[in-house]
């Protein structure tokens, strides 16, 4: 008999799951932690955009920031869509709009991590506008009700 002729049984058949070891963590523990964790690396998108969103291809073409906000997007909308939450995304988001708002300040030394060039625009301001439609595009969770803006107004009307 050959490998690919091995009959393989049907997962029903295995027996039960054995009982997981160790403690139980209860899922508020869980979901704290989680949160704990997408908001320091919102904070550390920001610090590192803050800093390297200034390299230019050529002399024109701002390529750190865009490539920045495309990872940004992707960074915030994947991780929305793996803990099946906007709340995810958005506290990675929120994060990453502490960072990045509070660096717009003149330092009192009088240094400025964002100048007033096309680089620092387009990252801070398209960062808002990626944040944003990354955090609105993560599918609602499983279960949800819908919008409130899409229910209906009357209480017993559909």
């Amino acid at each position: 008999m050959h490998m690919s002729e091995t009959p393989l049984a049907p997962a029903h058949e295995t027996g039960p799951e054995p009982e997981p070891r160790g403690p139980k963590i209860p899922a508020a523990a869980t979901a704290a932690a989680l949160y704990a964790v997408l908001f320091v690396l919102g904070l550390v998108l920001g610090a590192i955009g803050a800093f390297e969103h200034t390299w230019y291809l050529g002399r024109d073409i701002p390529i750190a920031a865009i490539v920045s906000l495309m990872l940004l997007f992707a960074v915030v909308h994947g991780l929305g869509r793996l803990a099946r939450s906007r709340l995810a995304a958005a506290v990675t988001a929120l994060a990453w709009g502490l960072v990045s708002t509070a660096l717009l300040a003149q330092r009192p030394a009088g240094d400025l991590v964002f100048t007033d060039d096309t680089a620092s625009q387009i990252y801070v301001y398209g960062g808002f506008a990626v944040l944003l439609a990354a955090v609105v595009l993560v599918p609602a969770a499983p279960g949800a009700s819908g919008s409130w803006l899409l229910r209906s107004p009357i209480p017993g009307s559909k």
